[in-house]
Order: structure tokens, then C-alpha cells, then sequence
């Protein structure tokens, strides 16, 4: 005569099983997060990137970008000095969330980013609206897989891209 129901075996298979689609539903989970992280500090980056430069057009001025691993700040030309621009909320110096850094390529030239203060700012944004050749990469310690890119156009705009290796 046959039995109905389950052994213990059967349903200890189900329960790894289980175990392991949570475990990878989990992973998924705080990937995206982290992701979503550095799609909005890309975004972030580009329009305070465009909107200094559309400062320097409107303002008449040159405006520079210093950018460290782990911060960008901006400066203003006054009497041949380049001054740390700290009134404006949204050129004010800013510190990226942990586990974030950046790489900067100019013309193609990757430029070594030094986490002390260096004397003179990268990123020179003319008051023509003229942007530099510049490549801007946001990648994670945590997901070293995933970066976000920005690439200055010829249009003077920024384009953003999420880029994947495996």
C-alpha cells in the first residue's frame, strides 16, 4: 500500500532550494541598490557639471573643476587666482557616498587623481561654453563590475552610460 505525503528528504531538498533562490533574491536586492546609487551621483555629476558651465557663460567667467577619488569642488578665475566657489549650494564642494570613486580621462589621458589638495583644478570650463575633451568614470568598490561613464560632447552637452563588464 502507498503512503501520501512527503518524506523528510523531499522536503529538506525544497527548503535548500528555497535557501538559495532567497539568498540570490537578496544579493539582487542590494545590487540594485547600490547601482541606483551611482546612476543618481552620475546624473548628479552631469547637470552640476552643465550647470557650471552655463555659470561661466552667463557670468562671463571661467569656471574649473578639481575632482579627487572621492570629491569634486569648483573654482572661479578672480585676479588670476582660481577661488574655491563655497556660496553657491550648488557648486559647493561635494563628497561622494562611500564606496564611490572617480577616474578622469582628458583627451583621452588617464589623469591621476590625488586625494590631497593639488594646486590647479582638471576641468576648465570657458566661459565661450566650451567643455574639455573629459571622460569622467563613477565606479563602486562593491560592484566593480558596473560603472557609469561621462563623456563631454562636442554639443556641449555631458552623456551619461552605464557600462557592464563580466
Amino acid at each position: 500500500m502507498r503512503m501520501k505525503g512527503f518524506t523528510l528528504l523531499e522536503i529538506l531538498v525544497v527548503m535548500v532550494i528555497m535557501g538559495i533562490i532567497l539568498s540570490f533574491a537578496t544579493l539582487l536586492i542590494d545590487h540594485s541598490g547600490e547601482v541606483r546609487l551611482m546612476q543618481r551621483e552620475a546624473r548628479r555629476l552631469a547637470s552640476v557639471l552643465m550647470l557650471a558651465s552655463q555659470e561661466a557663460v552667463l557670468q562671463a567667467k571661467e569656471i574649473a573643476v578639481l575632482l579627487t577619488p572621492q570629491r569634486y569642488q569648483f573654482y572661479v578665475l578672480e585676479n588670476e587666482q582660481w577661488q574655491l566657489i563655497d556660496k553657491d549650494d550648488l557648486l559647493r564642494s561635494y563628497t561622494l557616498p562611500a564606496n564611490l570613486q572617480l577616474e578622469l580621462r582628458l583627451e583621452g589621458e588617464i589623469m591621476a587623481l590625488k586625494s590631497a589638495k593639488m594646486d590647479q583644478p582638471q576641468l576648465l570650463l570657458l566661459s565661450s561654453g566650451e567643455l574639455p575633451l573629459f571622460e569622467i568614470i563613477l565606479k563602486s568598490e562593491l560592484h566593480r563590475q558596473i560603472h557609469y561613464r561621462l563623456t563631454s560632447q562636442f554639443t556641449g552637452q555631458i552623456q551619461v552610460d552605464r557600462h557592464e563588464t563580466l
